[in-house]
């Protein structure tokens, strides 16, 4: 499914996410597992396809995280 993205709408869901979460009490892991249940139920509820096509789209999110946590890696030195 190709799907074209405005990176700026991207970047503002990121900062809206972030800041909604931000000194809320959650622990890392708790934030990181909603947010992969919100994810999932995105994908069943709010997109048309099949089952394969929507686990696509779940590895294409897989492969950028993935990305996102190399570069970032990098970024900060490697620690």
């Amino acid at each position: 499914m190709e799907v074209k993205l405005d990176s700026d709408k991207v970047r503002g869901v990121q900062l809206i996410a972030g800041q909604a979460l931000n000194d809320r009490g959650f622990a890392t892991p708790e934030v990181l597992f909603g947010l992969a249940e919100l994810i999932g139920r995105t994908l069943v509820n709010q997109t048309g396809g099949t089952v394969i096509e929507k686990l696509e789209v779940l590895n294409s999110l897989t492969a950028h995280a993935e990305r996102t946590v190399r570069m970032g890696w990098i970024a900060n030195g490697g620690k």
